[in-house]
């Protein structure tokens, strides 16, 4: 029998494997992020694709003024300190002067970058957001 840890550590494994490098209109971190739930929470979530970091900050203003306060919305839950972060969780990633989402993947998290996926210590991640298994047949 497979565990739900299992279960969410296979799922991730290939949804990293296949994810595009970084591109504000196709795939940007808010698409990723937002794949990443519907992969496992089997729900759409909002993530409306942007122009460029101009065009992504006016939009958050609309979305509640931060990164933090959109995809708490989106989520519908509330974001917990980053050190409690399990794999699969959605991260808030601050770096390079700016914020990005993630994915904890254990003590790294991984981005989209231009490259592709890229690994990040978690000790960057600011908040977290648990990201619930939906229920299988059978894990």
């Amino acid at each position: 029998m497979t565990t739900m840890a299992q279960s969410i550590a296979s799922t991730l494994s290939a949804y990293l494997a296949a994810s595009p490098p970084f591109d504000w209109q196709a795939r940007n971190c808010a698409q990723f992020a937002a794949g990443w739930v519907q992969a496992v929470e089997h729900r759409p979530l909002p993530a409306p694709a942007v122009r460029n970091l101009a065009h992504s900050r006016r939009m958050l203003c609309r979305l509640g003024g931060s990164l933090r306060a959109a995809v708490t919305a989106a989520l519908a839950r509330d974001p917990v300190p980053a050190a409690v972060a399990r794999p699969g969780d959605v991260v808030l990633i601050e770096r390079d002067g700016g914020q990005t989402l993630g994915i904890c993947v254990g003590r790294t998290a991984a981005v989209l970058t231009a490259a592709g996926v890229a690994h990040i210590g978690m000790a960057q991640a600011a908040a977290a957001w648990h990201i619930k298994a939906a229920p299988c047949d059978p894990c």
